[in-house]
């Protein structure tokens, strides 16, 4: 059933689709307009070349992924409020609420319930000045009675 004759030249393309769009190979396959059966599908799973194209696709996906531009603790918070959306959209509550709870470990409003984090509402400034007043203050020699 397929017709195309150099199939290298459309696989980065179809791996490209199915690592964005997460799709497997005949749907990217049927997207891209590109006729397939599931069994020449799996024939052209088998190739050398898509395997090639595969990693080599995979690689720069999970590369640019993991950029600094594209990699930031707003982007990550941003992705687990989207995440428990979906989650409560599929009635999945508990789910959604341990996300919601990862968030709040991420943000640091939870931390550890015997610890207190005193040093969460100071600025930099604030630091500056406390070391600079411990830094005035003079050693107290003890007292032995």
């Amino acid at each position: 059933m397929s017709a195309v004759k150099e199939p290298e030249s459309w696989y980065s393309r179809v791996a490209s689709l199915m690592l964005v769009e997460r799709l497997d190979f005949l749907q990217a396959c049927l997207v891209e307009g590109i006729p397939m059966s599931p069994a020449d599908a799996l024939k052209h799973q088998r190739r050398r070349s898509w395997r090639d194209a595969w990693e080599q696709q995979s690689r720069a996906y999970y590369e640019d992924k993991s950029s600094i531009s594209a990699h930031s603790k707003s982007i990550l918070k941003g992705k687990m409020l989207d995440n428990s959306e979906r989650l409560t959209q599929a009635g999945k509550f508990k789910e959604a609420a341990e996300v919601l709870f990862q968030l709040a470990k991420v943000e640091g409003w939870v931390g550890a319930e015997t610890s207190i984090n005193f040093w969460d509402s100071l600025t930099g400034a604030d630091i500056t000045k406390l070391r600079e007043k411990f830094a005035a203050l003079k050693p107290v020699e003890p007292t032995v009675n």
